[in-house]
């Protein structure tokens, strides 16, 4: 697991989720690429902490093994509207803020 995976384990969490353990905060866009034979779901790691990158991704990377797969907390943020709902954006980037301090 760098930035990025494949895995069925991640189906249910489709969407934009956020990891919310403290130190190790990131969106974690997990989506399903379909082509006319085969379906996959592939999820992406873009780190929001003040931590180097390297040491997010080797966090996740050492909770991955500890558990045998994927168990952080996760924040949905309820399904929101990225391009146009303007007050669920602004909570999002205050929320980035504030980890990012």
């Amino acid at each position: 697991m760098d930035f990025w995976f494949n895995t069925e384990d991640l189906r249910p969490y489709q969407g934009v989720p956020f990891v919310i353990e403290q130190g190790i905060e990131a969106m974690f866009p997990i989506f399903a690429l379909n082509t006319e034979h085969s379906e996959h779901i592939f999820a992406t790691i873009l780190p929001l902490s003040s931590k180097p990158v390297e040491n997010v991704i080797e966090a996740l990377k050492n909770m991955f093994q500890k558990y045998n797969g994927f168990n952080v907390t996760m924040d949905a943020m309820g399904g929101v509207d990225y391009l146009f709902d303007a007050p669920a954006i602004i909570q999002m980037l205050q929320w980035i803020k504030k980890v990012q301090a």
